[in-house]
């Protein structure tokens, strides 16, 4: 999905116990919804990739 693309990430923290990324100016945790016009959900943190879900349950990710 294109939308994914535009994200910018500056940061991630990928702890086991509370992982989050700076993402466009803001704070994530896992399955906040980072885009609601389509409803794309952060569904996991990785070093060296971020894995979202969206209404219909496909999965996209963006890679670093």
């Amino acid at each position: 999905m294109a939308v994914v693309d535009t994200f910018k990430v500056s940061g991630i923290r990928a702890s086991a116990s509370d992982p989050k990324v700076l993402m466009n100016d803001r704070v994530f945790r896992l399955n906040d919804i980072v885009e609601r016009t389509h409803g794309l959900r952060l569904t996991e943190i990785h070093t060296d990739r971020l894995t979202f879900v969206d209404e219909a349950g496909a999965s996209y990710s963006k890679s670093f």
